[in-house]
């Protein structure tokens, strides 16, 4: 027996203060949190296909940052050596 409907959780989501909670505690597991990021990552692989202007602001400023970078070349240089 379902004793929630869907509207009922929708409204139960609309508090600032349980979605917060329901947050920092999804953020404290760790299966959660990687969950959370390969849901992100999927849809953001997407977009990047999909809009030219948004990958090429991704990669202007990323290709600011050192870590980036570095991970960057890391990767071209071990490509080459493949």
């Amino acid at each position: 027996m379902d004793v929630f409907k869907k509207t009922d959780v929708i409204k139960f989501l609309k508090n600032d203060d349980i979605r917060n909670e329901i947050i920092d505690y999804a953020l404290r597991d760790s299966n959660m949190t990687n969950k959370i990021v390969e849901d992100l990552g999927d849809e953001i692989a997407d977009i990047l296909k999909d809009d030219p202007t948004f990958r090429q602001k991704l990669l202007s400023i990323t290709s600011k940052k050192p870590e980036f970078r570095e991970k960057i070349i890391t990767k071209l240089i071990k490509a080459f050596r493949d």
